[in-house]
């Protein structure tokens, strides 16, 4: 996981950093040749049977601001609705517990969250391969997207927010088609804003190594910004990113590029004479924690150091960890310019996992001290929200705390699938056309948190309610939550055709995280009989006389058959129980006969002075269940 720190400008909190991955938001799926993709596939491979879905879920991303509010960006397979989906997961207690909330679709495209940068309860999300950027005002509650497109054919790696209006994004787009009709690869882009994304201006693209030899076969190059930064200047930017060259079919890598911005991203110089590692392997993550110190580390323990604003540059290796074939970074954060926390992940055998990885040094890379987590996936988010305060995130749902500074680590080592209740309607629940179906429950999750609770209606014939009308493709409908997903509902009447079929309909609901795990699904069936609907028993003054014998009535709907008993009237007293509490006592019941307008009658009278209350109810028959009405209370003396 690739990192760019943004310490903020003057005036700001302490803590705003963004992070974002360089393995798969690039645009390199289509490079098979690479070698970093089968690092990619292993990550997958740990992380497939923990993703209910055919698509692997993954934290992609991270930002905070300040010590408490903080982001995670996620691009996450196994939605209900979809295999692929982007989340935006938000805590306000330094990574203890989470909220997602799903980023919107356009024209049926699900973005992946691969960037994010905050500022105050501002946060902005960008998408790999999506050329609009997401923005909340609300700390990351609900989401719109930006109105104008980028100036690009888009694929973003990083994203921050300098100050009031100015935004700068990177990543690569794909190079101009030259004379010959040939297109020539991809190119590092960068672009600008000041007005947050009302317009976007090209602050930098290229280079491009062109590819040998005069065949039209010949395949394009790449190159691509892997990581942003800003130092606490706020003006003085920094680009990291990776070039490659194509021959023919082969691919080489040509070497890293860091650029350097001192107008807050508006024009960039690339940096000369940059030292070179050997073998040079892809470089992923960028720090900058004070002014003139950049930080730019890569893959097989391999990165570069300036002191002096990038006048000079080290090539610098971390330690040779015992054991370990390779060490790689993914993310790295700082607190200033001699401490430093990286993670990532390591291999001990050419065929063995990669598991997860930090390093930590305290004096600006003299020393370096190793954890090693052999049971965990690669690391992909590091964030050092306070000298003590660490938090580390992994493949899936690893989520890691240190309160000492990196001695002790706790928290979610394993991806958790969110839990679900369908706490209404009940089983057998009956349908009417007058009378919506409540449906309701919970959701709650101890990882990234729910996303979304989604809702399937099925009829008996096989057919599905897709919010409008039935039909024979299968639909989930997202149900409506007010606090964060700690209690859902979906609203749902039946149509008049379903409820004179007396066809039995069955629901299904299923939770699913900011990492796409899914809760056990929870499914109900109506009994296939429709509920009548009994309105309130009225007749019955607001203060009775004990023993007078009074006429009460009320609606039943559908209409019932003349004469027909098919109403209880129950009469309940507050009084003391037999387990001596006070409450309601059933004291009376009588029998309501129907009349011939759609109306029910009784005569009751009552046998002691007190508070009492009636209600009416129709028992199941044949064609119907158990239904109640409402409560009528009054006195008798």
């Amino acid at each position: 996981m690739a990192l760019a720190l943004v310490c903020p400008p003057a005036g700001a909190s302490p803590k705003s950093r963004v992070q974002g991955s360089i393995d798969d938001r690039v645009g390199w799926y289509d490079m098979q040749r690479f070698r970093f993709l089968t690092v990619l596939a292993v990550c997958a491979t740990l992380l497939a049977s923990a993703t209910p879905a055919a698509a692997v879920s993954r934290i992609e991303s991270s930002t905070f601001w300040g010590a408490a509010d903080g982001y995670l960006g996620i691009n996450a397979g196994g939605s209900a609705t979809s295999p692929s989906q982007g989340y935006v997961s938000r805590t306000r207690d330094g990574g203890y517990t989470w909220r997602s909330t799903r980023i919107g679709t356009t024209a049926g495209h699900a973005p992946g969250v691969v960037a994010l940068t905050a500022f105050g309860s501002n946060v902005w999300a960008a998408a790999s391969a999506h050329r609009y950027l997401w923005r909340s005002a609300d700390m990351g509650v609900t989401w719109s997207r930006s109105a104008k497109a980028l100036p690009y054919d888009t694929r973003l790696t990083s994203i921050q927010r300098l100050s009031s209006g100015r935004i700068v994004l990177a990543g690569s787009h794909s190079a101009t088609v030259e004379a010959d009709n040939r297109p020539h690869g991809r190119v590092a882009m960068i672009a600008a804003t000041n007005d947050d994304g009302a317009n976007w201006v090209r602050a930098y693209e290229g280079p491009l190594y062109f590819a040998t030899g005069d065949s039209d076969l010949d395949p394009p190059t790449e190159a691509a910004i892997a990581d942003l930064a800003n130092d606490p200047s706020g003006t003085t930017v920094w680009a990291l990113g990776n070039e490659w060259q194509r021959g023919g079919s082969s691919l080489t890598y040509k070497q890293r590029l860091v650029l350097k911005s001192t107008n807050a991203g508006g024009a960039w110089t690339p940096q000369p004479g940059l030292p070179k590692h050997s073998p040079q392997r892809m470089m992923t993550s960028l720090v900058a924690p004070a002014v003139g110190t950049i930080y730019a580390f890569g893959e097989n323990r391999q990165y570069l150091r300036t002191s002096d604003g990038g006048a000079t540059w080290n090539a610098l290796y971390l330690p040779v960890l015992t054991g370990a074939r390779e060490v790689n970074v993914r993310a790295a954060d700082a607190l200033d310019a001699n401490r430093i926390l990286v993670a990532g992940d390591m291999k001990k055998t050419v065929t063995g996992p990669l598991t997860g990885v930090l390093a930590y040094t305290g004096d600006g890379g003299a020393t370096w001290t190793y954890r090693e987590f052999p049971d965990l996936p690669s690391l992909r988010i590091a964030e050092m929200l306070t000298d003590t305060h660490w938090f580390v995130a992994g493949g899936n749902e690893v989520l890691l705390h240190t309160t000492d500074g990196g001695v002790t680590w706790t928290g979610q080592r394993a991806p958790v699938d969110p839990g679900l209740t369908l706490s209404s309607p009940s089983r057998g629940f009956g349908l009417s056309t007058t009378m919506p179906v409540p449906l309701s429950g919970t959701a709650t999750d101890t990882g990234v948190g729910v996303a979304a609770v989604e809702v399937r209606i099925r009829r008996a014939d096989g057919k599905y309610w897709n919010g409008v009308t039935w039909s024979d493709t299968q639909t989930w409908l997202t149900a409506n939550s007010t606090d964060g997903w700690l209690t859902w509902t979906y609203p749902w009447t039946p149509d008049a055709a379903t409820v004179a079929s007396r066809m039995a309909v069955s629901i299904t609901v299923i939770a699913t995280d900011g990492c796409g795990n899914r809760s056990v699904s929870r499914t109900v069936s109506s009994a296939g009989k429709t509920a009548a609907v009994v309105g309130v028993p009225s007749g019955l003054p607001s203060t009775a006389v004990r023993n007078r014998t009074y006429v009460v009535s009320g609606t039943l709907s559908p209409r019932h058959a003349v004469g027909s008993p098919a109403v209880r009237i129950a009469a309940q007293r507050l009084q003391r129980k037999s387990d001596g509490t006070l409450g309601w006592v059933t004291r009376k019941t009588v029998t309501g006969v129907i009349r011939s307008d759609f109306r029910y009658r009784a005569a009751l009278s009552l046998p002691a002075t007190g508070r009492w209350r009636v209600y009416a109810y129709h028992p199941s028959d044949a064609a119907h269940i158990t239904s109640f009405s409402g409560y009528r209370g009054f006195t008798v003396r």
